[in-house]
């Protein structure tokens, strides 16, 4: 999905890009020419299949939200996952581009073996199947793509510490060329079929299970340049017991 984000003072306004799962759904394949998201005192979202229920207490979900900030201050890129809805497992980046001058594509590759997450074309962050070992993975549930924009100055501007203008409302983000390339869900059986090493389901191909060298090398210079929290380095949060995927090499 190609986004570009509110402009100038959107602080605490969280422009969002993610998948969750359900409990039944049938995925359209749409092209979205363009979209404008407005907030004006109200929580706009976009829908990208049919209605349907979501599974709050077991979810599955991948998260790219964009927490905007004040004029002259970058945005924070935040991203998150969730599996049997347990999260906690927040990264974040500031921007090396201005997301509010021009589109950027931002892309989650979602498949039976890893999660990246990517903008541009360069993958920033991923989180591996590394069920052997006892670490929850999201591999058991359709989901579905979401996007919303909406007012969260409890938390999302410096900690809370700056609240939202609304004599700057509306807040506006663009969005331009949904693409998607999926494997329907039909129901449980899909869990099967959408893992199958077949020709049709490419994502599965070995090339895809793990990041090149070239990937490796571009994501580590973004992560030494332009993250700001890792969770997997907060000791504090976790009280020194870290969550397991933390003592695992990430790639």
């Amino acid at each position: 999905m190609r986004i570009k984000l509110v402009p100038d003072d959107s602080a605490a306004v969280v422009t969002t890009y993610y998948v969750g799962s359900i409990i039944s759904f049938y995925m359209h394949v749409i092209s979205i020419v363009e979209v404008v998201f407005l907030i004006w005192k109200i929580h706009c979202v976009l829908q990208i299949s049919s209605p349907m229920t979501k599974d709050n207490d077991y979810h599955d979900e991948i998260d790219f939200e964009f927490l905007g900030n004040t004029t002259g201050e970058p945005y924070t890129i935040h991203t998150n996952i969730f599996v049997n809805g347990v999260g906690n497992r927040e990264e974040q980046f500031k921007p090396w581009f201005d997301p509010t001058s021009d589109y950027h594509n931002y892309t989650i590759f979602w498949t039976p073996y890893i999660v990246q997450w990517s903008i541009d074309g360069v993958v920033l962050r991923v989180f591996k199947n590394n069920e052997d070992r006892g670490i929850d993975f999201p591999n058991k549930r359709a989901m579905t793509v979401y996007s919303s924009i909406w007012n969260a100055d409890d938390w999302a501007c410096q900690g809370g510490r700056v609240k939202t203008n609304w004599t700057h409302a509306p807040f506006i983000a663009r969005y331009l060329n949904y693409e998607d390339s999926v494997c329907p869900w039909t129901g449980s059986n899909s869990i099967q079929d959408c893992s199958a090493e077949t020709p049709e389901n490419w994502y599965t191909a070995p090339e895809f299970r793990q990041l090149s060298q070239s990937q490796i090398g571009k994501m580590n210079d973004i992560r030494s340049n332009y993250m700001i929290y890792n969770y997997c380095t907060d000791t504090k949060r976790f009280n020194g017991i870290m969550p397991q995927e933390c003592y695992l090499p990430p790639y």
